[in-house]
């Protein structure tokens, strides 16, 4: 048996709750330290999971030095950090959006380029086990030529109710807004429609919420270089206009508000997220969180059986495959590249916007 990586978790927000869950689980590494500024936060949970906690990646250096540290700081904090755990020699896997500038981004490229360790971009969709089996159907060709994929999250409780990232997540003045829009959430889809697509983004349109303003509906359109258009559309300032019955009986987990991604496997989940998949020979619905998979074509309408002893614990299988990267046994899933790429695109959108221009990546 080969040697146990030690991990830190740097940054013990809201995220970090569903990275901690796999501390236990995980095959050849333990979470054996952990890395918060804010008193409070830090000796609550040291002591619940009895894990020594620090204030900061130099106090922990002092006293224990780990093998790889997941990064769950806010994004405007991810260069300073990388950087600084990649001179140790420590390996990396980075919450996304990997950064908030394109400069910080290639500040990150340009150490991973001079560094031996492995460098991970959080890209956590690509292990919801129903995103995996959409994408496996598209490559196939079971679908044919991909024509539109859509998704579309309208929820809040009104403007009085909405709750900004805050400054310390996007600086004043830049990309910005809340955590399930487009630069906190839409991230994501950035990530996984060129991934599933098997193309890459050629050009983007769109409008971004600015962080200190007050917040608009976000949309993201997204041709790719095969000709495929992608459409997200957000608005965290409004109500769900969703009815109990359009959801569905998930099979998964929900994220829930302050205790991360968690929730009770088997129970109706109403108004569950859900992307679409639209090609020339059918058509894909797919409930990343619900667990459930449907597909439409010639044959008529029928769901897609997932693996029964999986979970949609996407955070535990990231984290995992980041440890089987380090150990060597497969490479690594995401990294700054594709980080890279979805901070480029991001920001395309954001200038496309300014400019009121499609914008060619």
């Amino acid at each position: 048996m080969g040697k146990t990586i030690n991990i830190a978790a740097i940054g013990l927000g809201e995220v970090a709750h569903a990275h901690l869950q796999a501390q236990g689980k995980l095959e050849g590494a333990t979470i054996s330290t952990l890395v918060e500024p804010v008193e409070a936060r830090r000796v609550q949970i040291s002591e619940k999971l009895n894990i020594p906690a620090f204030q900061s990646i130099k106090e922990m250096l002092d006293h224990h030095r780990p093998d790889a540290a997941c990064i769950l700081t806010p994004a405007s904090t991810h260069k300073d950090i990388a950087l600084e755990l990649m001179d140790e020699g420590i390996h990396v896997m980075c919450e996304k959006p990997l950064a908030i500038s394109l400069e910080d981004g290639l500040a990150i490229q340009k150490a991973c380029a001079t560094s031996d360790t492995v460098f991970q971009y959080a890209s956590s969709y690509r292990f919801l086990p129903a995103v995996q089996k959409a994408r496996e159907i598209v490559q196939s060709g079971q679908l044919g030529d991909i024509r539109l994929i859509t998704e579309q999250l309208v929820t809040g409780a009104g403007l009085e109710g909405f709750r900004a990232a805050g400054f310390v997540h996007y600086p004043k003045g830049g990309p910005g807004g809340g955590m399930m829009g487009l630069c906190d959430h839409g991230v994501h889809f950035l990530d996984i429609i060129p991934w599933i697509v098997g193309s890459p983004i050629a050009k983007v349109s769109g409008l971004g919420n600015i962080s200190g303003e007050a917040p608009t509906p976000e949309t993201a359109m997204l041709r790719l270089k095969n000709g495929a258009l992608g459409i997200l559309t957000y608005d965290e300032a409004t109500y769900s206009s969703d009815l109990p019955y359009e959801g569905i009986f998930s099979g998964g987990q929900d994220w829930i508000t302050g205790e991360g991604f968690g929730g009770h496997i088997g129970e109706w989940a109403a108004g569950a997220p859900s992307f679409r998949i639209h090609g020339s020979k059918g058509a894909l619905r797919v409930f990343h969180y619900g667990y459930k998979l449907f597909i439409h074509d010639q044959d008529g309408l029928r769901e897609i059986a997932l693996p029964t002893a999986a979970e949609a614990n996407h955070f535990f299988y990231q984290m995992q495959a980041f440890v089987d990267t380090i150990q060597g046994k497969r490479e690594v899933p995401a990294g700054i590249d594709e980080g890279l790429a979805g901070v480029r695109a991001l920001l395309a959108l954001y200038e496309s916007q300014s400019k009121e221009a499609w914008i060619s990546l």
